[in-house]
């Protein structure tokens, strides 16, 4: 479903996009790719939480792009994907924090009106606002060369 949200999101800032595209994994046959890779993903920031919760921390921004990345490039290998995102967010971890706590006044109100506007606003916005953040970041790897090159 998060890769769902990503495509759906990313997607959506060029064409109108339906809702079925949340489903984006579980409608294509290269489910099991996606579901290997976001465990991987998980599994790879718990151990780094046992390690310590700031490394947990780190680790969970370096592969925060990792949804954006599968919902283009479903076929990716799971370290490639890996690789890449902790490529793309170097350097920019601790503005992904700033941004994050960018929406704590957002969370805030969620919590007053009962998640009813984590459910109409909040939420939409934020994933919205990741989309924006992973176009950015492929950015400097596009101009490198052509994206068939580097993903």
């Amino acid at each position: 479903m998060i890769v769902g949200h990503a495509s759906f999101f990313y997607k959506n800032r060029y064409e109108k996009t339906s809702v079925g595209e949340l489903a984006f994994a579980f409608n294509r046959e290269d489910l099991f790719p996606v579901v290997k890779t976001m465990f991987l993903r998980d599994l790879y920031i718990v151990l780094w939480s046992f390690v310590f919760i700031i490394p947990g921390i780190v680790k969970s921004y370096a592969y925060r792009m990792v949804p954006f990345i599968l919902s283009e490039y479903p076929q990716m290998p799971a370290k490639e994907a890996l690789r890449l995102s902790n490529e793309m967010t170097r350097g920019h971890k601790m503005k992904m924090f700033i941004l994050d706590l960018s929406f704590f006044g957002w969370m805030l109100l969620g919590v007053i009106t009962l998640g009813i506007s984590d459910i109409v606003f909040t939420t939409p916005y934020i994933y919205a606002t990741e989309a924006e953040l992973y176009h950015v970041l492929k950015m400097p790897f596009i101009r490198q060369s052509s994206a068939d090159d580097v993903f």
